[in-house]
């Protein structure tokens, strides 16, 4: 996934968390059990939870474009990527 992948990505997991409240929304319906209002928000946590990271990604490589017209750092980043040694002379 690349920086816009993750961020459509984050936003399609927030509705689904905002879409699932509406179960949630439910527990006043008799019939509702405890176990499944638990299970409901849990899952609903655990969406938000995966959208936060797929947002993060997409902040971590929208800053990296930002930071890739400096020739020094557009190297560190490289190397980050490719997982290749930053030569002692390279660190900043």
């Amino acid at each position: 996934m690349n920086g816009p992948d993750h961020y459509r990505e984050a936003e399609r997991l927030v509705d689904l968390a905002v879409d699932g409240m509406a179960e949630v929304a439910l527990a006043g319906i008799p019939g509702v059990t405890t176990q499944q209002l638990a299970e409901a928000f849990q899952t609903h946590d655990t969406v938000i939870r995966c959208a936060q990271v797929h947002a993060t990604l997409a902040l971590a490589a929208a800053t990296t474009l930002q930071h890739l017209r400096s020739p020094d750092t557009a190297t560190a980043w490289r190397e980050i990527a490719l997982g290749e040694p930053t030569t002692e002379g390279d660190k900043q």
